[in-house]
């Protein structure tokens, strides 16, 4: 089975790993790509997180994601892990990667786009907005 079908983006403040295979979600902003973040300033850094679910997969992927600008530009932003190896295996239905961005600054109030990629093969694309509050 190849690399998991990533098919929702949650973006929120963060994400907290519990037990039983649960996440904690904190802050939630919403769903790409329906979704724009409210900034204060755009000078000022922003904290996001970003969950990825999907489906099922089957081998060990190597991910890493980036923000990009409306021009395809990556924004200077580094994830938390930078990137991330995670083993799927079959037998769940379901697959999750997370990462996060401690410290962002937009540039300009706007589209963006996060770009999720496995073994440096962009998966899984989903725009959201940067608005001025």
């Amino acid at each position: 089975m190849p690399v998991p079908k990533i098919k929702h983006c949650l973006v929120c403040d963060d994400v907290r790993f519990e037990l039983h295979s649960k996440l904690g979600v904190t802050g939630l902003y919403g769903i790409t790509p329906d979704l724009s973040i409210l900034v204060g300033q755009l000078a000022l850094p922003v904290r996001l997180c970003f969950l990825f679910l999907g489906g099922p997969g089957d081998g060990e992927f190597l991910f890493r994601a980036e923000i990009r600008d409306k021009t395809g530009t990556p924004l200077p932003a580094i994830p938390v892990p930078s990137s991330v190896k995670v083993p799927i295996t079959p037998k769940y239905t379901s697959s999750m990667v997370v990462f996060w961005f401690p410290e962002i600054k937009f540039p300009q109030a706007g589209p963006y786009t996060i770009v999720l990629f496995s073994d440096n093969e962009p998966i899984f694309s989903s725009q959201f907005g940067i608005a001025v509050a």
